[in-house]
């Protein structure tokens, strides 16, 4: 890599992650960049890491795996054995000129980013979570990190973020303090498009009883139906059970997928016309660089979400968000 005065520290955790931040760096290519991942467990983390550590524009500083499993003492155990590792790394890098870190209420995240000094502090947007940082960012300065604040703000000694930058595929209103930079993703140049394929992207949304399964199964026999003549595949997230995927075999193929599926459209041979799913990440991100494939989110009414479940409120502030994107290939699915 070129040596530059310009350095910039990337912190992030997944290959949503790693996607915009590919996107950055072509924007902004001057400068060394470096990076921390702080991951998880997940299936197809050693694909991401292979594909992280072949990125030749970033060199990686550290790979924290983080433990979800851990409580209590043990958990500010595991914090401060890393907390000693990063602060090796400061004796070579004290100041960065950007930190751009992903995940904002993340306790490691914000440990990290706090030992090093910088003039600009960027998060890289999420996908749907930009919403939920800046209604928050609107409230309060101050980050509302579980656990124990003696530990936050004593013994960590987490500050406050006073002027928070927002790089965002979203054209979103921030805080005054705070200031928002809309991006938009290269478009494919993938031509062959196969109009009798659909997607249908899968989400544990009946796991996590955030949908009825019943509903599901509604709007799943209306794409059937809307699309008889179609090949129709699904891909099911990761954290779907196996016995909500046997109510979905009324689609041709099922395919359970350890990659992202940002990763496994990118290498298709065909596109297919259209994709379908509920709002989603996916969906923030997809239709830009796909400009030539129809994208569709399904609607929810209040019926279709379990008594109880904290999606009630969240969803509709969701909805009302995502109307905000402005994309010609995205629209809502009309359900007959």
């Amino acid at each position: 890599m070129i040596q530059s005065k310009f350095n910039r520290l990337f912190i992030i955790a997944n290959p949503t992650h790693f996607l915009n931040v590919k996107n950055y760096i072509d924007k902004y290519s001057e400068g060394n960049n470096y990076v921390i991942l702080t991951i998880t467990y997940f299936d197809g983390y050693e694909e991401f890491l292979t594909s992280v550590k072949n990125e030749d524009r970033l060199n990686i500083l550290k790979i924290f795996f983080v433990d979800q499993n851990k409580k209590g003492l043990e958990y500010y155990i595991d914090i401060w054995k890393k907390l000693f590792t990063v602060r090796n790394i400061r004796k070579q890098h004290q100041f960065f000129d950007e930190i751009c870190f992903t995940n904002y209420k993340s306790w490691l995240q914000n440990l990290l980013f706090n030992q090093f000094r910088t003039d600009k502090l960027i998060i890289i947007s999420d996908g749907t979570a930009i919403f939920d940082i800046v209604a928050l960012r609107k409230k309060d300065r101050i980050i509302p990190l579980a656990g124990n604040k003696f530990f936050i703000e004593k013994v960590f000694k987490i500050k406050p973020i006073n002027n928070l930058h927002f790089y965002s595929p979203v054209d979103i209103e921030v805080a005054p303090y705070d200031s928002l930079e809309v991006f938009k993703f290269k478009a494919s140049k993938t031509a062959k498009i196969n109009s009798k394929k659909i997607y249908v992207i899968g989400g544990p949304l009946v796991e996590a009883k955030y949908l009825k399964q019943k509903s599901n199964i509604i709007n799943f026999r209306k794409i059937r139906e809307e699309f008889q003549d179609s090949k129709i595949v699904y891909f099911a997230h990761r954290r779907e059970k196996a016995k909500n995927l046997k109510n979905y075999n009324l689609f041709n193929e099922i395919i359970v997928d350890s990659i992202p599926f940002e990763n496994r459209l990118e290498n298709e041979n065909e596109l297919p016309g259209i994709i379908i799913t509920y709002m989603s990440s996916i969906l923030i991100n997809l239709p830009q660089v796909y400009p030539q494939i129809k994208f569709y989110y399904f609607p929810l009414s209040k019926g279709d979400i379990p008594e109880g479940s904290p999606f009630h409120s969240r969803y509709f502030n969701l909805k009302n968000n995502f109307e905000m994107i402005r994309c010609e290939n995205l629209k809502e699915f009309e359900l007959k």
